[in-house]
């Protein structure tokens, strides 16, 4: 608990609204959710990503992959907003 900070449970809030299947399968469900654009499809792919930033020696390309797992995970941040939003918007319409 912090001292004027609400949380929200996102999959409490999604199961009551029927939607399922984590947050990329959430994603797909909510209409105003912006398009992924760093190519990453989900965590698995993303551990891949991070993993292979740790072997890599070629310091231009250890940037770009850094580059996109950052983008990954900016997306994820932003993308739980417009989720919160639009569950609260239907929990208000009920």
């Amino acid at each position: 608990d912090l001292p004027g900070v609400k949380s929200t449970d996102l999959e409490l809030l999604s199961h009551s609204a029927g939607m399922y299947g984590g947050l990329k399968g959430v994603e797909m469900q909510v209409p105003s959710v912006p398009p992924r654009k760093s190519g990453v499809t989900d965590g698995a792919e993303e551990e891949k990503l991070l993993h292979e930033i740790g072997c890599c020696e070629d310091d231009v390309k250890r940037k770009e992959m850094w580059k996109k797992a950052k983008q990954y995970n900016r997306e994820d941040v932003v993308n739980l907003v417009f989720i919160e939003q639009y569950l609260k918007k239907i929990k208000m319409a009920e």
